[in-house]
């Protein structure tokens, strides 16, 4: 079995490494992956993202383990998911969200209160700041070793999501809207505008359209929708499907953040060409 790490922890401190060493301690055999800790700091959209990003490409049974948790130490609830025949553990804070709106059989349910208690006798009396290590790596720890059915409480009919990994039809113009959900190392603009949301509004066998236009906001436009970074000139900006299927802003060999001044959050609007229109 795996465990498959997600933080905003970096790797300069020692978060971890004590997170990992909690885990095998409760179950010596089971593989551990860290998919990332370079999450930006306190941001669960992003994080909701990449963990998206990365759901559907490692096997049944594993456990995804997420703790990007600004809210530690307060009323947020402990958050078992499963879909797809893997389980994720993380704080229901709406890191959840991108993996709910994509998986129609993702489940919520909160972690078994019993079995909580337990693990929070196990916490030094002071510690309130570090639940990655003393509620969550535990929980992940068993689900890996033992099943969802040991870590699986009452279900979560209402787990908190975020709005912006939404995108939105409007049928009357023929046009879809979203928002930056994350910025990548490379500066691509990656926003909550998917290829089948685009499919079921445009038909046809793709939506690839080199005379649509896609909007940022009120001021920047973006001429078609492309295959790849080489279809425009070093510098141009280009929109293309990403590689989870989300609609991209790129500027080729640059960083379309900070060339463009796109920030997360900002609006994206996709309209079509004259054929579509």
């Amino acid at each position: 079995m795996l465990i498959v790490l997600l933080s905003d922890f970096g790797v300069s401190d020692s978060y971890v490494g004590v997170m990992k060493g909690v885990m095998s301690g409760l179950a010596p055999n089971i593989h551990q992956v860290d998919l990332t800790h370079d999450v930006p700091a306190f941001d669960v959209l992003a994080g909701s993202y990449l963990l998206y990003s990365a759901w559907n490409y490692f096997p049944k049974g594993s456990v995804f383990l997420a703790v990007v948790d600004p809210g530690v130490g307060t009323a947020r609830r402990e958050l078992v998911a499963s879909s797809g025949g893997k389980v994720l553990i993380a704080p229901d804070n709406g890191i959840v969200s991108l993996l709910k709106r994509m998986n129609p059989d993702t489940r919520c349910f909160r972690a078994r209160q019993d079995l909580l208690e337990q693990i929070r006798l196990e916490k030094p009396a002071w510690a309130n700041t570090f639940d990655g290590r003393d509620v969550f790596s535990p929980l992940a720890a068993l689900a890996g070793a033992e099943g969802l059915v040991r870590v699986r409480g009452a279900e979560v009919k209402d787990p908190v999501l975020i709005d912006d990994v939404r995108s939105a039809a409007d049928t009357s113009n023929a046009t879809l809207s979203g928002k930056i959900m994350h910025i990548d190392h490379f500066g691509n603009c990656i926003s909550s505008i998917h290829y089948q949301d685009a499919r079921a509004l445009y038909g046809g066998d793709g939506p690839e359209d080199a005379t649509s236009r896609v909007r940022l906001g009120n001021a920047l436009e973006v001429a078609g929708i492309r295959s790849t970074y080489s279809d425009v000139e070093p510098g141009q900006a280009v929109a293309y499907w990403g590689s989870v299927g989300f609609l991209e802003i790129a500027v080729r060999n640059g960083h379309a953040g900070s060339t463009l001044g796109i920030n997360r959050g900002d609006e994206v609007t996709v309209s079509p060409g004259p054929d579509r229109a």
